[in-house]
């Protein structure tokens, strides 16, 4: 689900009476730029606000604090249903009759459609993906491949029972580590695929390409597996690659999840901020220091943004931090706060 997306779509088609209906909230009045109601144990007819278009909220007899720093019409889903944040936006899909893979472009003129698509043009920092929105792909796509785990993924200190864990196969047809991607709530989105072996320099052979194709730029590969341990401890390790991900459950950090590149996407970053305080830069080594702060500058004003930092020189060109155990073990505790 694209979160901005669903924004937009509740406040274009003023849906936000309808979800605080379904909450129980009442008394609920439109003032122009903002709602307001009441909780749905309260008499305090202005206790809540809801301002437009952000979304934002503020309740003055309850504390949210215990939820997210940052309050908005998610934020009150999970504290009147007691739920996480991921099951507070099937909440929300489900009280507006969605689907959590709805295609809100099916809903707007192709005019606007074009227009968006020049601003993303414009907009050199938003990742362009694959396809235009996220959509399921059937399981039956796993059987198409073999399942096994593979030498030269643990070579690269990925342990077998990791590369079980994250369902590695292997494509006869393309010589290719097959690596399924899903998205936060477990379901197959896309195929990735890892050329088995070593490629010559000359070669035109690209190392990754997806078997099937998905909007990189709405997933965080790993956060199906690692949303718990996010959640918990509102921290996380963000690397470019599957295999960081896999490399740091291998090494028994369980909170790192992979953007599939080194931009890192307004999704993406909603996701976490709405998960993290604390978030933690892991791009290879060839990504620079300015590079990194223009990332960080992209997160919510609570959310801590740190960098690794090589202190001793120990990675080489365009080596990930996760790539060695031991080098991890120094780079995870040589940090840098950027934001």
């Amino acid at each position: 689900m694209d979160l901005q997306a669903l924004r937009e779509h509740i406040v274009n088609n003023d849906l936000v009476p309808t979800i605080l209906d379904s909450l129980g909230c009442h008394s609920i009045k439109y003032h122009g730029n903002y709602y307001s109601c009441a909780n749905p144990d309260g008499d305090n007819i202005g206790a809540v606000n809801v301002m437009l278009p952000s979304l934002s909220v503020i309740n003055y007899t309850r504390d949210l604090d215990t939820i997210s720093q940052y309050h908005d019409i998610f934020t009150l889903v999970q504290f009147y249903e007691e739920c996480n944040f991921f099951d507070a936006i099937k909440y929300v899909c489900d009280c507006l009759g969605l689907s959590l893979y709805h295609d809100f472009d099916e809903d707007v003129p192709e005019s606007l459609i074009i227009t968006r698509e020049l601003l993303k043009m414009i907009d050199e920092d938003e990742p362009q993906p694959a396809d235009k929105s996220l959509s399921p792909i059937p399981e039956q796509i796993l059987t198409y491949y073999i399942h096994c785990v593979n030498d030269q993924f643990l070579s690269d200190h990925i342990s077998y029972s990791t590369q079980h864990l994250f369902e590695l196969g292997y494509d006869p047809s393309s010589n290719r580590i097959t690596i399924p991607i899903r998205n936060y709530d477990g379901t197959l989105v896309g195929v990735k695929g890892r050329y088995f072996g070593d490629i010559p320099e000359d070669s035109e052979i690209q190392k990754y390409i997806y078997l099937e194709p998905c909007n990189k730029g709405q997933i965080l590969y790993g956060l199906d597996k690692s949303k718990d341990k996010i959640e918990e401890t509102h921290f996380a390790y963000v690397g470019e690659s599957e295999k960081f991900v896999m490399q740091l459950w291998s090494y028994g950090d369980y909170n790192a999840v992979a953007t599939g590149g080194k931009t890192i996407s307004r999704q993406q970053i909603d996701l976490l901020s709405r998960l993290c305080d604390k978030v933690v830069l892991c791009l290879d080594s060839d990504v620079k220091e300015d590079e990194l702060k223009n990332i960080a500058d992209k997160f919510l004003g609570y959310v801590e943004v740190y960098m690794v930092v090589d202190e001793n020189r120990l990675l080489v060109e365009k080596e990930s931090p996760s790539d060695d155990p031991e080098k991890w073990m120094c780079l995870k505790n040589c940090l840098k706060r950027i934001k």
